[in-house]
């Protein structure tokens, strides 16, 4: 992994006021989407109509009756719940095709385990392998189709420049950068040439990988008083992990409008704790949630979001509630990403990235720590469907365009097909996954763990 924020690049950034270009772009019709459900936000779901404009790919209307949606509509017809799409504000996901690795033990901190033997032997030389056969692009590819099968539609840290599926909050016009060594060891130029950035906007947010491992560990604990000695303490900036964190720490970043990023499944395994997220939250700060990767980590968003949950149950006496959860990954979400304007949200002029997924309660937001991968019956990215079930994709997209793959035993299909995406865009699903394990051995979209472990995703009753 490298550093993300080569700042030199930035004055050639372009800042587009496009929302995305790519993958994600719109279709060229005039014919709006009118999606029927109930429409989920903070406050609730209540049921009514969402209609999206395919031109741009924005919400146009959000309608309470069918008399009040426009005439000439596509209708889609959906009895469960209608969720924004979630926001995956830490992942590495161009390893994500990799298995995922349990050396068995714990660790002081994330020096520890990548300078050791086994990571090497079992994690790296896979990652060797994928960039020595030239298909670091593919993996990504691979990775985000593992995220976008569980509802993300936005991801940070895929470091790769070439979107494919979900939106990349590394690639422009987002504007955010990412340090993923030792912040401790960052060159004097890169610090000095991120607080410029991010005083004068060239940079929205900054993210950092800071305090992970034990909370007792000196080195872990030396990494965010390094932060405030350089003058990092500053708006805009984007705390990882943050395991060793005090409620001091808290305070200085919610005084400094900064943020924190939660991946708890990761933490627990690599070092069985995880950040004092309670204290974070009492103090102001906001916090989003993020997988990591899904070596250490859950195999997406989704399945993190049940991680989460169980250790609130069993460890800190359900003080983040699963409206909360939904929070970290939508809303909060966006606007730890900086794009809380435009996503994060079902209202009139955001965007449409959206998911469907079954009414499991009447409470949507324990209903959808109760789904999983497989129930989801639809996700949209700008307006575009790309995954979901597979008469009701044959229904919306060219039949020719879709690729039918198993998601938890189950058949969905997905749109891979993109001309605009460059050398594989055009690249079918079998195609990916035989470019793939020629070089390695690759991980299933959702991966199974065995029963007992610490981040184990159990099912709630």
């Amino acid at each position: 992994m490298v550093a993300r924020f080569a700042l030199v690049a930035l004055a050639l950034l372009g800042w587009s006021q496009a929302y995305f270009a790519g993958r994600c772009a719109a279709a060229e019709t005039g014919v709006p989407y009118a999606i029927s459900g109930r429409i989920v936000t903070e406050d609730g779901a209540r049921r009514g109509w969402v209609v999206v404009n395919r031109n741009d790919g924005s919400i146009m209307d959000i309608c309470d009756r069918e008399s009040e949606v426009p005439p000439s509509a596509i209708r889609i017809r959906h009895e469960g719940y209608i969720f924004p799409g979630l926001i995956d504000t830490h992942n590495h996901c161009h390893w994500n095709s990799i298995p995922m690795w349990r050396s068995g033990k714990l660790y002081e901190n994330r020096y520890e385990w990548r300078e050791g033997e086994e990571y090497d032997e079992e994690v790296k030389a896979a990652r060797r392998a994928i960039i020595d056969a030239g298909l670091d692009s593919r993996s990504l590819k691979y990775g985000e189709i593992r995220a976008l099968v569980g509802g993300t539609t936005m991801l940070q840290g895929s470091e790769v420049p070439a979107p494919y599926l979900v939106r990349n909050l590394d690639e422009s016009p987002w504007r955010a950068y990412s340090y993923v060594e030792d912040v401790t060891q960052a060159p004097p130029y890169y610090i000095l040439q991120a607080r410029m950035g991010l005083q004068y906007g060239i940079i929205n947010r900054l993210f950092l990988h800071v305090a992970e491992g034990k909370s007792t560990d000196p080195r872990t604990q030396a990494e965010f008083p390094f932060v405030e000695a350089v003058g990092l303490t500053m708006p805009g900036v984007v705390i990882i992990h943050g395991v060793a964190l005090t409620p001091a720490n808290f305070q200085t970043m919610a005084q400094n409008n900064m943020y924190l990023v939660w991946s708890p499944k990761t933490n627990l395994v690599l070092y069985g704790e995880t950040a004092d997220v309670v204290t974070a939250l009492g103090a102001g700060v906001t916090v989003a949630l993020g997988p990591d990767w899904t070596i250490s980590g859950s195999d997406n968003l989704l399945e993190e979001l049940k991680v989460a949950h169980e250790y609130s149950a069993k460890h800190l006496g359900g003080a983040i509630t699963p409206r909360q959860l939904f929070k970290m990954a939508t809303s909060d979400a966006a606007k730890v990403a900086g794009v809380g304007s435009m996503l994060g949200r079902i209202a009139e002029g955001y965007q449409a990235d959206l998911f469907l997924a079954p009414r499991l309660g009447p409470d949507p937001f324990l209903s959808l720590l109760k789904t999983y991968s497989k129930d989801i019956e639809l996700v949209l990215i700008d307006g575009k469907p790309l995954y979901g079930k597979r008469q009701l994709m044959r229904d919306l997209v060219d039949p020719a365009e879709l690729d039918v793959i198993t998601v938890s035993h189950k058949k969905k299909a997905i749109d891979l097909i993109e001309p605009g995406l460059g050398p594989f865009g055009l690249e079918r699903y079998d195609e990916l996954i035989d470019a793939l394990e020629a070089a390695i051995e690759i991980a299933p979209l959702i991966e199974d763990e065995p029963e007992g472990h610490p981040g184990y995703p159990r099912r709630l009753p």
